[in-house]
């Protein structure tokens, strides 16, 4: 304990990188489960809409559905999840742009029945359009 933390009364593991401080605990859960709902920095949107990936390296395009966005990512139910850590390129339809749109993106956590996704920088039209397809509420054109 520090000089300073006798005199304020404080113990040894209040003190910052002490065993009680609460943003090691918080770091430890983050790097041992990856991001946690209450850490997500974008708003969710439940969604269907149907997408397909592959990756990066190549391959055959796996399908999948889109089941919540956001800003940030994604949750793809999908028989043949990625790997985690895996660098995937989502192709998706987004209302404005024709055809389909390519967002790379990192699998995060995977499951038997999917996986979550963030996504990796995307220009301001991709963006745009991710946030008009998530006030419709996943909701395309005609």
């Amino acid at each position: 304990m520090t000089a300073d933390g006798a005199k304020k009364g404080l113990a040894e593991s209040d003190e910052p990188g002490g065993a009680t401080d609460p943003s090691d605990a918080r770091g430890a859960r983050r790097r041992s489960s990856g991001t946690r709902r209450a850490e997500r920095s974008h708003t969710r949107t439940d969604i269907t809409l149907a997408v397909a990936f592959e990756a990066v390296e190549g391959g055959a395009a796996i399908e999948g559905c889109a089941r919540n966005i956001s800003l940030g990512g994604a949750y793809i139910d999908t028989m043949y999840p990625s790997s985690f850590g895996s660098k995937v390129k989502l192709k998706l339809p987004l209302p404005g742009i024709a055809g389909e749109t390519t967002i790379d993106a990192t699998v995060r956590w995977c499951s038997e029945g999917g996986m979550g996704v963030q996504f990796g920088p995307m220009g301001a039209v991709v963006t745009h359009a991710l946030m008009r397809l998530m006030a419709d509420g996943g909701a395309q054109d005609p």
